[in-house]
Order: C-alpha cells, then structure tokens, then sequence
C-alpha cells in the first residue's frame, strides 16, 4: 500500500546581512545539502527546534560551500533587482548553521511494479519541484552506503 513519512534532509541556514540605504537588514538563504540550490527565504515566523533522538541525513555540502551557494544566489538576486537583496556588495554571511528541513514523502506503488513519490514542503505543505526528488534519492542512497560502513546495526 501506500506510505507516508516525514524525512527532515540537511539544509544550511545561511543569514546574511545586509548594508544599504543607511539600514541594516538580515536575510536568510537556505542551501540544500544534496543538490546545492539555494534560495531567498523568509523565516521570520519560523523557530526552527532540531529533532533530538531522530535519524536525520548528513550533508553533501560543506558550511564554507554553503556559504558560497548562499552569496551566488543573493548576487544573482541583485543582478534581477530584488528588494531582498539589495546592498548585496555589503554582505557578510553572520550565521550558518545546519538544519534539518522536514519534507512529507508519499510513496505509492505505480504501474509495473514502479513506486511513485510525491514530496510536499514540510512548512508550507506545497508539493516540491523535481530537484527536491533528485536530493531525496541521494540522501536515501547515502543513507544505505553509510549503513553498510558503519559498525553495528542500523537502529544503532
């Protein structure tokens, strides 16, 4: 049958900020740690509370790569003229950290012995574009290889 799960997949928590207009103002970029896209978030209302005791993905992505990803993508918004990023030359990266962003994850089975996945944002409950599937697969992938190189069993 079908199966639902909540899988949290490492993001970095990249705030920045900002110099401009004679203010000082922060924005958060949020870099997936599998496939490296970064977007302009707002996570003003949004405490995040890391899960204790729950098995949570390791990152592909360095924080120094992170970093990086999170000052491209704020630059790229300048270049488009967003009122998030202007002042973007004055920026500095004052806080990265790592996260676990929850995604809802439906398994079902499809034609020919196929499963199918739909992944929703975990906050938004919005259905995620094809990179998040590609970053999901990845994960799952590391998951059985650091499974099978790590001592012991996989519950611990």
């Amino acid at each position: 049958g079908d199966l639902v799960e909540l899988v949290r997949l490492p993001h970095y928590h990249v705030s920045v900020a900002l110099d401009g207009e004679g203010r000082r103002s922060r924005i958060v970029v949020l870099v997936n740690g599998y496939d490296r896209q970064a977007k302009l978030v707002d996570f003003s209302s949004v405490r995040w509370q890391e899960p204790a005791g729950r098995e949570c993905f390791d990152p592909d992505v360095s924080a120094a790569e992170a970093t990086q990803l999170a000052h491209r993508a704020l630059m790229a918004a300048a270049l488009r003229q967003s009122p998030w990023a202007r002042g973007a030359a004055e920026l500095a990266a004052t806080d990265v950290r790592l996260v676990h962003y929850p995604f809802w994850v439906h398994y079902f089975k499809c034609r020919r012995q196929r499963v199918g996945v739909t992944i929703l944002d975990g906050l938004t409950g919005k259905p995620t574009g094809p990179g998040m599937r590609i970053a999901l697969l990845s994960a799952l992938a590391s998951r059985t290889v650091h499974a099978g190189t790590q001592e012991g069993t996989p519950d611990g």
